[in-house]
C-alpha cells in the first residue's frame, strides 16, 4: 500500500510540474517531491511531519525511518556497500556554497557515524540542520512549501 502511495504521490508530481510555469525552482520542488515522499514511506503523523519541516528532530524510529528514506532517494547511501556517499552530498547540497566548505561541513557531522546507521541517522541530519548547508535546506524548504499541499 506504501508503494501504491509513494507512486500516486511522484505520478501526480510529475503531472503538475508538467502544467507548472516556467518560474517553478527545481530545487524546491525535488525537496518537496522527496519529504511527500519520505513521509509516505515512513507513515509519519503529524508530529513527525512537524519536526520534519522545524527541523527539530527527535532521534526515534519513524524519524530514523525518515531518513533512510532521505539517503537512499538522494543517492546519499549506498546500498551495496553500506556507505555513506560524500561527493553525491556534496554536489546535491552545495547551493551556493563553495565546495570545500560544504565536503568540511559534512565530514563534521559525519563524526557522529557509527558501524549502524539507524544509530547516527538524525544526529548527523541534526549536526547538518545547524550548519551553513542546513541554513542553504531550510530556505530551499520555505519555497517548497508552496509544493507541499
Amino acid at each position: 500500500m506504501k508503494s501504491f502511495l509513494v507512486a500516486l504521490i511522484c505520478v501526480s508530481t510529475v503531472a503538475y510540474i508538467d502544467s507548472a510555469t516556467s518560474t517553478v525552482d527545481p530545487t524546491a520542488l525535488k525537496l518537496a517531491i522527496l519529504r511527500k515522499t519520505c513521509i509516505a514511506m515512513a507513515d509519519l503523523d503529524d508530529d513527525h511531519v512537524k519536526q520534519v519541516v522545524t527541523y527539530n528532530y527527535t532521534d526515534d524510529e519513524k524519524m530514523r525511518q525518515y531518513f533512510k528514506c532521505v539517503f537512499e532517494n538522494t543517492g546519499l547511501w549506498d546500498m551495496e556497500t553500506e556507505r555513506f556517499q560524500i561527493d553525491v552530498a556534496v554536489k546535491h547540497y552545495k547551493f551556493d556554497l563553495d565546495e570545500d566548505e560544504v565536503r568540511k561541513i559534512f565530514e563534521v557531522c559525519l563524526n557522529y557515524r557509527t558501524a549502524v546507521l539507524m544509530d547516527w541517522i538524525v544526529p548527523f541530519h541534526k549536526c547538518l540542520a545547524a550548519s551553513k548547508v542546513g541554513d542553504k535546506a531550510k530556505k530551499a524548504a520555505e519555497a517548497a512549501k508552496k509544493y507541499m499541499s
